[in-house]
């Protein structure tokens, strides 16, 4: 949960296009974008979907910390990416960063779980880390 709410407020979660139920004392399983799974009596984030919802601003890198993340989509939004934590998302294999503010895939190397990764509508620069080709 912590996680996430640092995720909205450094996005400008306020100025979201949709933000329902985020920040309220529901289960953050029941806000807009997040999917959940249950096994026993927890829940575990498996899936944060934020496509063009108007986020502006950095994804904390504590997102690639929650440990059974499968799909992160962050497409169209005005946000940049730090990679630095993502060697430690050992479950994310879909990860949707096109058409962000991505300048660079510095930390990318680091994502070699992945087995979709969309990079589409960026001005990346330098060359694709090998690690995860």
């Amino acid at each position: 949960r912590e996680i996430l709410e640092r995720l909205y407020y450094s996005t400008d979660g306020e100025a979201w296009t949709e933000s329902d139920q985020w920040l309220s004392e529901k289960s953050c399983c029941l806000w807009h974008g997040v999917r959940c799974t249950k096994n026993d009596d927890e829940s575990t984030i498996v899936e944060i979907t934020l496509r063009s919802n108007g986020l502006d601003g950095a994804v904390p890198p504590q997102i690639f910390l929650l440990d059974k993340l499968a799909i992160l989509n962050l497409d169209g939004n005005n946000v940049n990416v730090d990679f630095s934590l993502l060697s430690h998302a050992t479950s994310l294999i879909s990860l949707d960063v096109s058409h962000i503010t991505l300048p660079d895939l510095k930390g990318l190397e680091d994502g070699v779980h992945l087995t979709e990764l969309y990079l589409s509508g960026n001005a990346l620069a330098g060359s694709f880390p090998t690690e995860i080709m």
